[in-house]
């Protein structure tokens, strides 16, 4: 079995783990998780600190979006970062990984989550679905 760094970094570049859309298009959700992991910035999300806006922004996520998949909330391994977006209009949300959180604050009660925090608009052109 593939570890997570062998699965994102070396499996085929041929894996298709679906794709994130907002304002400024869709993104290959692969390909991100890869580039963000190199060159996003690493936060560690205190989920206490509701005055911070990376804690603020994450409850919202799991609050509207999270879609009641119990068995995949379970599933989902926690030990790996959430990959955030940074809107060009300072908007911030969860790109990849609500599960994880969803299961990090709701099911093992941590008080901190690690994420990779990202630009939208610093996202490689070459990343987007349908340019």
């Amino acid at each position: 079995m593939l570890s997570f760094k062998q699965f994102f970094f070396e499996a085929s570049e041929e894996k298709d783990l679906g794709q994130f859309c907002g304002p400024g298009g869709c993104f290959k959700v692969w390909d991100t998780i890869k580039w963000a992991e190199k060159t996003g910035r690493k936060e560690i999300i205190d989920l206490q600190d509701t005055d911070n806006i990376l804690t603020r922004a994450v409850h919202n996520d799991i609050d509207e979006w999270w879609q009641g998949d119990d068995e995949r909330m379970m599933e989902s391994d926690t030990k790996w970062p959430i990959l955030m977006l940074v809107e060009p209009d300072g908007e911030i949300s969860i790109a990849d990984g609500l599960n994880r959180a969803k299961k990090l604050r709701d099911v093992e009660e941590k008080e901190t989550i690690q994420a990779n925090v990202v630009k939208r608009q610093d996202i490689p052109a070459e990343f987007k679905i349908n340019k």
